[in-house]
């Protein structure tokens, strides 16, 4: 499993994302920290996206095109919910 423990709805948001970090430390695959507004994803053989609650359309069509041209994307719950202004897709 890539988390190193259970989600559950009492941990923040850092610790589910430190949660993701340590489950590929401990597996000793190395992680770059991209910014949300990254597009560009084509040098990586895996990208993980750990709840990206907002994202914009260009975001999630770059992750839908960097999948169709062969990478690998792992999105976690609530990636892409809603817009870049908060609005719920």
């Amino acid at each position: 499993a890539l988390l190193d423990r259970p989600f559950s709805a009492d941990r923040d948001y850092a610790q589910w994302f430190l949660s993701c970090y340590r489950g590929l430390f401990r597996r000793s695959v190395g992680a770059d920290f991209l910014p949300a507004t990254s597009v560009g994803f084509d040098k990586y053989k895996l990208v993980v996206i750990p709840a990206l609650y907002i994202s914009s359309e260009e975001m999630l069509h770059g992750i839908a095109d960097y999948v169709r041209r062969g990478g690998h994307a792992v999105l976690t719950f609530k990636s892409g919910f809603a817009d870049e202004h908060h609005t719920v897709r």
